[in-house]
C-alpha cells in the first residue's frame, strides 16, 4: 500500500504485504515521539482493514510500531481535551472500539508486536489479536503494559503490570 498524504499529514497507520502473504501493519504517528490513537486515524485504519478484508491471500498480520521504544500509549489527551461533551469523548472511545472489535474478526491470526509502553488502547489494540492468535512482547523486561479503566472493569482486575 502506498502511503498518500491524507490533508497535509502521513498516514498514521501503513501496510505491505511480504512475499509470503503475511501483512505488515505498522503504526507510526509523524511528528511525534509516541504513538498515540486519535480520532483522525479512522480513515487511516477503514483504508488498511479494508484491504486486509478484501485480499483473500494473506496468511496472518503483525501489527508493529514504527517508533524505536514504543508500541502505542493509547488516546491522544490533546484530543479529549478537545471534547465538548462527554457524549463526543464516549463516541470516540465506542469508534476505538468498533476499530478492535474489527481486528478481532479477521479471518487470519494477528500478532502484536510490542516492544515498549502499550498502555490504554494500545494494550486493548494489542489484546485484539483473536484468543487463538499470538502476542509478542519484546524484549524481556523492559515492556510496562497497564490495562485501561475499561478492560480492567471488563477483566474484574485493578491494573496489570508486566515489568
Amino acid at each position: 500500500m502506498d502511503n498518500p498524504i491524507i490533508e497535509g499529514r502521513q498516514p498514521a497507520f501503513s501496510l505491505e504485504i511480504a512475499d509470503n502473504n503475511v501483512a505488515w501493519v505498522k503504526i507510526d504517528v509523524a511528528g511525534e515521539k509516541m504513538n498515540s490513537l486519535q480520532a483522525s486515524f479512522a480513515e487511516d485504519f477503514a483504508d488498511v482493514l479494508g484491504e486486509l478484508k478484501a485480499n483473500n491471500a494473506i496468511k496472518g498480520l503483525v501489527v508493529y510500531s514504527g517508533k524505536p521504544d514504543n508500541f502505542v500509549v493509547g488516546a491522544d489527551v490533546r484530543m479529549l481535551d478537545a471534547c465538548g461533551s462527554a457524549e463526543d469523548a464516549e463516541a470516540i472511545a465506542r469508534k476505538g472500539q468498533e476499530m478492535f472489535g474489527e481486528i478481532e474478526k479477521l479471518p487470519f491470526h494477528v500478532v502484536a508486536a510490542i516492544h515498549g509502553p502499550a498502555l490504554g488502547g494500545g494494550l486493548e489494540l494489542a489484546l485484539a489479536a483473536t484468543a487463538e492468535s499470538y502476542r509478542t512482547v519484546m524484549p524481556p523486561g523492559s515492556v510496562y503494559l497497564k490495562f485501561s479503566s475499561g478492560c480492567c472493569r471488563a477483566l474484574g482486575v485493578a491494573s496489570v503490570c508486566l515489568v
